[in-house]
């Protein structure tokens, strides 16, 4: 079997958070499931969200943060799963703040799972 190789290019992490996707006209919420300062992956109805290439707009804040990020993004694919559908978007278009603040958050989120992941192999707990 040939060996698959990592096709991301930035550090990722876990996100529960809602976001606005707009494409077409059309606003939905949706809830954003992990996040790089190079896309995001998120949750919307079954049968809702755009077509692979299609192009969006996204909007979201992250935990503990006041401004609303924005972006332009493709989706770059789709998986049904039994009620919803799981999107990944690549950023097209994003302000270099909103990027650098996205790659500071999941960096502190990744710091913070490592930390924790040590603590309780050094306790037992």
């Amino acid at each position: 079997m040939k060996d698959l190789q990592e096709r991301r290019h930035f550090l990722r992490a876990s996100l529960d958070q809602f976001l606005t996707e707009t494409a077409g006209g059309n606003s939905r919420i949706a809830r954003v499931v992990d996040i790089s300062e190079g896309g995001l992956r998120y949750l919307s109805p079954r049968d809702c969200s755009p077509a692979v290439g299609s192009v969006i707009n996204v909007e979201f804040t992250l935990p503990g943060e006041e401004n609303t990020i924005k972006a332009k993004a493709v989706v770059t694919g789709k998986r049904k799963n039994s009620s919803t559908e799981e999107t990944s978007a690549c950023f097209m278009v994003i302000d270099g703040r909103h990027a650098g603040q996205i790659r500071s958050w999941v960096v502190a989120r990744k710091r913070a799972e490592i930390f924790e992941a040590l603590r309780r192999q050094h306790l037992g707990n």
